[in-house]
Formats: structure tokens, C-alpha cells, sequence
């Protein structure tokens, strides 16, 4: 029985051997992969593209303007004037509450 033991290892180990060495062979025949990559073409619009390019641009300024001006028109309205610190609330009713007693008194 010692011998049977003895052999397996030995006969597991020259299996692998003899399996390892083709895939090692194997290797050397794969086709080299490599992959490579031109540089993309830069693309060019043509004279009629940059024209109405231009055109947008120039058309897009102006609707910009414009905006630009309805809002600070919109901004100047909509600006209150301060009231005067002589006409507050407590200045006027006591105004009032005085006419009244002296229209109280006049009766």
C-alpha cells in the first residue's frame, strides 16, 4: 500500500507537468492583438454653417439686449419712493384724533 501512495503524488505531479507544458506552447502561437487607434478627423462646417452660425449669434445678442432693457425698465417701476418720516402712521392718526376733538369742542 505504501508504494500505491508513494506513486500518486508522483504520478499526479508528471500529469500536471505534461498538461502545463502545451498551454505554455500554446501561448507562443496566439496572433499578437494589439489595438490601435487613429487619430479622429477634426470636422470642418462648411462656409454656409458658419454663416448662419454667425447670424444666431448675432440674432441671440439682440434678443438678449432687449430683455436686458424690459427688465431694468420692469426694475425701475417697480422701485418704491421712500415715504416721508413726517407722515407715518402715528403723525397722521394723531393729526386726526386732534381735528376731532377740537371739531368735538367746537359743537
Amino acid at each position: 500500500m505504501k508504494g500505491v501512495f508513494a506513486l500518486s503524488p508522483m504520478a499526479a505531479l508528471i500529469a500536471l507537468l505534461s498538461l502545463c507544458a502545451p498551454a505554455a506552447q500554446g501561448e507562443d502561437q496566439r496572433p499578437d492583438l494589439r489595438m490601435e487607434r487613429s487619430p479622429a478627423p477634426v470636422p470642418l462646417a462648411p462656409r454656409d454653417a458658419r454663416k448662419s452660425m454667425e447670424k444666431d449669434v448675432e440674432q441671440a445678442r439682440k434678443e438678449l439686449k432687449a430683455q436686458q432693457r424690459t427688465d431694468a425698465i420692469a426694475r425701475d417701476t417697480g422701485r418704491t419712493v421712500p415715504s416721508r418720516p413726517d407722515l407715518a402712521p402715528d403723525v397722521t392718526g394723531g393729526i386726526q384724533s386732534r381735528a376731532v376733538r377740537d371739531a368735538l369742542r367746537s359743537r
